[in-house]
Parts: C-alpha cells; structure tokens; sequence
C-alpha cells in the first residue's frame, strides 16, 4: 500500500502498522521508517499524509 504526502507525492510503502505507527519503506532507503498515526489524514487503498513531503522528512 503507498504512502501518500499532503502534495500526493509517493513517499514509500507500508511494511506494517502498531497501534502508533505507520510502518514504510522509503525508495533508496533499506530502513524502516515509522511515522505516527497523528499525521495520517486517512487510509483506504492508500494511505494519505496530512503532511508535506518536506515536513515528513523532519519527523524521520
């Protein structure tokens, strides 16, 4: 499932969810990444950021 920004930029993909976190992969990158549930604006058959791609970036 993508991950998408407030701009409707591909960020990555889900690798999981906790009751916290998002859980993605970011392409270029072999971490796993966790971005909080507070910043999902909603998830259906993407999930879509309330963030920009540039705020995402500082909460990494």
């Amino acid at each position: 499932m993508a991950v998408l920004t407030a701009e409707g930029q591909v960020l990555g993909s889900v690798t999981g969810l906790d009751r916290r976190y998002v859980q993605c992969r970011i392409a270029g990158d072999p971490r796993q990444h966790f971005i909080p549930l507070a910043a999902v604006a909603r998830a259906g058959e993407v999930v879509r950021l309330h963030l920009s791609h540039r705020e995402v970036l500082t909460i990494l």
